[in-house]
């Protein structure tokens, strides 16, 4: 099993941004096996039931 270590930076690089930070976590999900889908439903559809939206 591999680990993947996320460091915050707050230097201006992109590494740093929240965006790059998702994008990066959601790759890593993919890389161990978690579907489309289901990462759909965690950063979407949940989140939208979540705040009624």
């Amino acid at each position: 099993m591999r680990v993947f270590w996320l460091e915050w930076k707050s230097n201006g690089y992109p590494g740093s941004l929240p965006t790059e930070m998702m994008r990066m976590f959601i790759g890593s999900l993919l890389t161990q096996g978690i579907t489309g889908e289901e990462i759909e439903m965690m950063v979407r559809k949940n989140p939208s039931e979540l705040l009624n939206v």
